[in-house]
């Protein structure tokens, strides 16, 4: 399947930089994969059946590295800004021995202010923190 996306603000010098790495036309065609049914079928009934597992033992597995966006330098991206169990997460870490990765990431990194740098904005873990 083929969608077609129209690039915006390309009217302006946006447009002049953007041609330069790809050709720009009015419509930019983007591939989309298929996906069979019984494969996304599958894919959310495991995610069903985990989430029911976690709150049954009050437990739940990490994230993978890919899952959580982790940058070589162990920032868990999507943990700090996007995630919305964080605290959750975090909790049922300390409470099975194991070092949640945005945890392990503050205390491998000497300065935080290197977290801000991530976007220029205070991550959500920040702006919890600050709250």
């Amino acid at each position: 399947m083929q969608l077609l996306c129209t690039p915006p603000n390309m009217d302006d010098p946006n447009r002049k930089e953007a041609s330069k790495l790809i050709d720009i036309h009015t419509h930019v065609p983007i591939t989309v994969p298929f996906l069979d049914d019984g494969e996304v079928l599958r894919a959310y009934e495991q995610k069903y059946s985990a989430k029911h597992r976690a709150l049954e033992n009050d437990y739940a597995s990490l994230c993978t590295p890919v899952e959580r966006w982790q940058k070589s330098s162990g920032f868990p991206t999507k943990c700090a800004n996007f995630c919305p169990v964080l605290e959750h997460c975090r909790s049922f870490s300390a409470r099975h021995g194991e070092k949640h990765p945005l945890d392990a990431w503050i205390a491998k990194t000497p300065s935080r202010a290197d977290s801000t740098s991530h976007g220029g904005l205070p991550t959500q873990f920040e702006r919890n923190a600050a709250a």
